[in-house]
């Protein structure tokens, strides 16, 4: 599909060419690039509005750690439709940090 490489159908995070797609006046990618913290990025395999490609944009626009989670069967409201996957993927990833700042932290 034409411009999927951004996060909105058209190109980037909403810089694109396609006027009408979601998004396509956001403007996110500065804003994106300034995130910091860890990113869990859920997405539903279904959703009726972004693709996949949007996820791979976020994961290279995001200078820091990033988990990209696609749910089978979910669209644009994974929260509500995949609550557990949801669930289950946010407290790996809180686990995760957690256990790297403490290493982190012990180094010192």
């Amino acid at each position: 599909m034409p411009g999927e490489e951004g996060l909105d159908r058209g190109a980037g995070l909403g810089s694109g060419e396609a006027a009408q797609a979601p998004g396509a006046s956001w403007g996110l990618e500065p804003h994106v690039a300034r995130v910091r913290c860890p990113v869990l990025a859920i997405q539903g395999e279904d959703d009726e509005f972004f693709s996949q490609a949007q996820l791979t944009a976020l994961s290279r626009l995001l200078p820091g750690r990033v988990e990209a989670l696609r749910i089978p069967g979910a669209r644009h409201y994974p929260l509500h439709q995949a609550r557990d996957e949801v669930l289950a993927a946010s407290i790996r990833l809180i686990r995760a940090v957690t256990i790297e700042a403490a290493a982190s932290h012990a180094a010192y």
